[in-house]
């Protein structure tokens, strides 16, 4: 296990940290008592040699981020804020529009297993309840025309008192706690997702990850609006993903397939 780092300074971490993720075949992981943003340190670490893997773990972000330059609020031991480092391998270019969601389904797979029913928000945040109580940022450094490293952030919603005000967030937030009334162990929790995540590494270029990503995709069969970073609203019922992971939206001209990201929501009455 890797502990010490350079800046931001570190703490030793709790027992209960080292009881979950000491086990674990990950080749290192570091705590961080505060930091600007898990991506930021993890991507540090990438450039000095970090393997694939490699965890970053902060109890307090203060300048975490999430899509298009979004802030994304971590208090202090109430969410869980980490990073990954992903090598990608050869030929992989293909599917480094999944590396987000790969992330996002590990945690949805872990939170199923303390009987929490998350959905996945395509094509990176996790819901509960129709509120948002997570988000997944994957960001490249590349290295010519090919990755050379890839760091997935994924910020979660735990305890009470971790979800963002109304007024900073563009869809309405909720944490874990107050949404089922339990408190997970935030370490054993990290464990959960790890491994999960370590399990989908040689299939997220398969059917198989597609079809779990949406079996637990929101508002499947339902009514949505789906707005592109540009361009005009698509507006119809969500019939799942393509192979290559797009969304498929029938709409009255017909089916329609968005690509790119996208904010979508329950259409309007």
């Amino acid at each position: 296990m890797t502990v010490a780092g350079s800046a931001p300074p570190l703490t030793a971490p709790p027992l209960a940290w080292r009881a979950a993720l000491d086990p674990l075949p990950l080749p290192a992981w570091r705590y961080y008592a505060r930091v600007g943003s898990t991506n930021d340190v993890a991507r540090a670490w990438a450039q000095q040699g970090a393997a694939e893997g490699c965890l970053v773990l902060a109890e307090a972000q203060t300048a975490g981020r999430g899509r298009r330059g979004r802030a994304w609020h971590t208090p202090a031991g109430r969410a869980l804020a980490l990073s990954l480092v992903v090598r990608p391998l050869p030929g992989e270019e293909a599917h480094l529009n999944r590396y987000a969601a790969w992330a996002a389904l590990a945690m949805v797979l872990a939170l199923e297993g303390y009987g929490v029913p998350a959905r996945l928000k395509w094509p990176n945040d996790l819901l509960l309840a129709g509120r948002k109580i997570g988000g997944v940022l994957a960001e490249a450094t590349w290295q010519g025309e090919r990755p050379r490293v890839v760091v997935v952030g994924l910020g979660l919603n735990v305890l009470q008192g971790s979800a963002p005000r109304p007024e900073a967030v563009d869809y309405p937030a909720g944490d874990i706690e107050s949404l089922t009334g339990r408190r997970l162990p935030r370490p054993a929790l990290v464990a959960a997702f790890w491994r999960r995540w370590a399990w989908w590494r040689p299939h997220i270029g398969q059917p198989a990850f597609v079809h779990a990503w949406e079996a637990r995709l929101a508002w499947r069969g339902r009514a949505v609006e789906v707005r592109p970073p540009a361009g005009e609203s698509v507006r119809g019922v969500l019939l799942g993903l393509t192979p290559e992971g797009g969304l498929r939206v029938r709409t009255a001209e017909g089916e329609r397939v968005v690509h790119h990201a996208a904010t979508v929501r329950p259409a309007p009455a």
